[in-house]
């Protein structure tokens, strides 16, 4: 599983720089991987549940056409970083990529990642930090962690991944960063904003 981090609400590229950076780190350890081998098995994109950022309130309904438009765009982008990777390898080093770029393979959009109910409904706005505390609350021992489970945080990350990405998770799930005490608003920023 390899991570790219997208500006909030859009498809390009994070603002954020050293999101930016473990992005393109990403897109040339997924050219290494294809070179090892490995094949694509699909391209997934997603959206944060909680709508534009701007302060309008109620259902968001563009979370599926983002989620599979940043699919498309993690695409483009793997295809132009392998395209880059081939102008400098020799002939016979050079296969695994063109294969890459002639495959077909799943590109889709998820969509709400952690924003439904048990029945697939959009949680609303007023309940929705009460249903992300209950469901992504830090796990019982022994039992699996849903932000791991969807690759948020955990195994299947680069090092460097896992540690920006866990030290914003114990702040939505402890609702501080440090001393400070976080507002409603920068904890789902916190999980939700890279």
């Amino acid at each position: 599983y390899i991570p790219y981090f997208f500006k909030y609400a859009e498809t390009a590229p994070t603002p954020n720089k050293a999101m930016q950076t473990l992005s393109d780190n990403g897109l040339q350890e997924a050219v290494n991987l294809l070179l090892g081998g490995y094949r694509i098995a699909r391209i997934e994109g997603s959206a944060s549940p909680e709508g534009p950022e701007k302060k309008e309130r109620g259902s968001f309904k563009n979370n599926t056409v983002l989620a599979k438009a940043r699919a498309e765009q993690g695409k483009r982008l793997l295809d132009e970083r392998i395209k880059k990777n081939l102008d400098g390898l020799m002939i016979m080093r050079s296969e695994p990529l063109k294969q890459a770029l002639a495959a077909s393979y799943p590109v889709v959009g998820r969509a709400e990642l952690f924003g439904t109910d048990a029945s697939g409904k959009e949680v609303a706005d007023p309940a929705l930090m009460s249903h992300l505390r209950d469901k992504l609350a830090a796990p019982a021992e022994g039992q699996p962690d849903p932000l791991a489970q969807e690759h948020v945080i955990g195994a299947g990350l680069s090092v460097d991944a896992q540690s920006a990405d866990q030290a914003d998770v114990d702040a939505f799930r402890t609702g501080r960063r440090g001393d400070r005490r976080l507002s409603r608003d920068e904890r789902l920023q916190a999980i939700y904003e890279p």
